[in-house]
């Protein structure tokens, strides 16, 4: 109603990237704010107490590569999951339970990191996660977290946008640099 803060969350991130900041948008629900940081951070906090429920490491847990511009991808909810893409040689996507995050369900390795979030498509009336990496778009089963399907002919050296369905199990796929 008038503008004033309500309640705020703040973490240490160490490093140095360009510009300061968080290079993703939050993911939100009725219970829990997810943020992903610039330095690979994960954080679920609660809605009600404002206070961290869990936390995970892209380069920590995951083995993640620290891109040059620092980690940009926004967490995705879907049920009662929150998916990530830490894209490392050991997982691509994870699927973690939102209010524990414990792991659900992880996908096998698929390329090299990207900036492009992971998001969630109906294609052939198949809930899946899209994801892109380097050099591989694929579609990953929301539920299970197996391979559907992989497009292996992207030539991107760094991915940004993700690709965007446009009916009939097609996307309208953007790059970004190289």
């Amino acid at each position: 109603e008038n503008g004033q803060e309500l309640w705020s969350y703040n973490y240490d991130a160490p490093g140095r990237v360009s510009a300061n900041g968080s290079r993703a948008a939050p993911a939100v629900d009725g219970h829990y704010v997810i943020i992903g940081g610039p330095f690979g951070q994960i954080h679920c906090v609660d809605r009600e107490t404002h206070q961290p429920r869990w936390d995970k490491h892209f380069i920590e847990d995951y083995d993640s590569p620290v891109p040059g511009w620092g980690f940009g991808q926004s967490p995705l909810m879907y049920k009662n999951a929150v998916i990530l893409a830490p894209l490392s040689e050991r997982v691509s996507v994870t699927a973690l339970d939102k209010a524990s995050g414990k792991t659900i369900w992880e996908s096998e390795p698929l390329g090299r990191m990207s900036y492009a979030s992971p998001m969630l498509a109906t294609i052939d009336g198949i809930e899946q996660i899209i994801v892109t990496s380097v050099p591989t778009i694929a579609g990953i089963d929301a539920d299970s977290g197996d391979v559907l399907w992989r497009y292996e002919g992207f030539h991107c050296g760094i991915p940004i946008a993700h690709p965007v369905p446009i009916g009939d199990g097609r996307f309208f796929i953007s790059g970004g640099y190289n």
